[in-house]
């Protein structure tokens, strides 16, 4: 998972990404190495704030500085 107003990676203990997926719904064969969990804000750019929206973001070959970017109203 990304941060997508800072850029920072994001962890979160073992197995939580499998099972919020499966929650969304989404069907895990579908997902590939493009696939990036995108999070808007994190511990590190929102002090304080404990929970964030995410999106599952298929990425393109289009330059890094294109990067998919989330509003920044994160931490909101």
């Amino acid at each position: 998972m990304e941060c997508s107003k800072c850029g920072q990676p994001v962890l979160w203990k073992r197995g939580l990404t499998t099972k919020i997926l499966e929650l969304a719904g989404l069907d895990l064969d579908t997902l590939d190495e493009r696939c990036v969990i995108m999070s808007e804000g994190c511990p590190a750019c929102c002090p304080g704030t404990t929970s964030f929206n995410t999106q599952v973001v298929r990425l393109t070959q289009e330059p890094e500085d294109s990067r998919p970017r989330l509003p920044r109203s994160a931490c909101n």
